[in-house]
């Protein structure tokens, strides 16, 4: 009897030690942007509104983790071209997702909270649109796509204009190593944006300790027949 608990306890440190080293996985790419430190991501500049600024009718300070401020596509607040899109520099893929990448299995998560002018020749309609475009290289010259509004506020109407987080999910384009965000509207200057985030997360095939350690666990399961 104490042979068979030892068994037992054997195969389920065994496992647990498989399970462990076969499901640690982080997302090891990740682009953020809180709009409180400057452009330097970026190619072109977005203006930026103090958070005691409210013009959707919802003040920032309802936006989790806001800071001092919130970006929107205002010249006269400080983007390059009135109501252009803005564009990210390029982000490197960090290669530890190469391999998942290109088999096709791994993801990628965005979200932003969101919001709009309630005012204005276009009240509640001038939303905030998000799109990716991934490169086949670490500089960015070679595009592979863009797929547009993986982030979009669909909000209609009166009422629909104050900060909302939104988020979506999908899968990374094959032999991706690089890609570039951008921040635009769907209509106007006044959309407001505030902690941006892009991540991809790489699901790597079954590591070899994971591999021994569930072969052990067979061995183990076979003497006890």
């Amino acid at each position: 009897m104490k042979l068979k608990n030892t068994h037992k306890a054997t195969a389920s440190a065994i496992l647990a030690g498989s399970l462990m080293f076969a499901g640690a996985v982080n997302a090891a790419t990740t682009f953020t942007e809180d709009f409180e430190t400057g452009t330097g991501k970026w190619q072109t500049s977005w203006g930026t509104y103090a958070t005691a600024t409210n013009f959707s009718g919802d003040p920032h300070s309802s936006v989790t983790g806001g800071g001092v401020t919130y970006a929107n596509l205002i010249s006269s607040q400080g983007a390059t071209s009135n109501g252009a899109d803005v564009i990210s520099n390029t982000v490197a893929i960090d290669a530890a997702d190469f391999a998942s990448i290109d088999a096709g299995t791994a993801t990628w998560d965005a979200s932003a909270w969101v919001a709009t002018y309630n005012g204005g020749a276009n009240p509640n309609a001038e939303r905030v649109r998000i799109d990716i475009e991934f490169f086949s290289d670490a500089g960015g010259t070679v595009s592979l796509g863009a797929a547009s509004n993986i982030l979009e506020d669909t909000r209609a109407g009166a009422g629909t204009s104050g900060w909302l987080e939104i988020s979506n999910n999908g899968t990374v384009v094959a032999n991706a190593r690089s890609f570039q965000i951008t921040y635009g509207s769907v209509l106007g200057n006044d959309a407001y944006a505030d902690n941006i985030s892009f991540s991809i997360t790489p699901v790597p095939e079954p590591s070899s300790t994971a591999l021994l350690g569930l072969g052990g666990l067979a061995l183990i399961l076979r003497r006890r027949k």
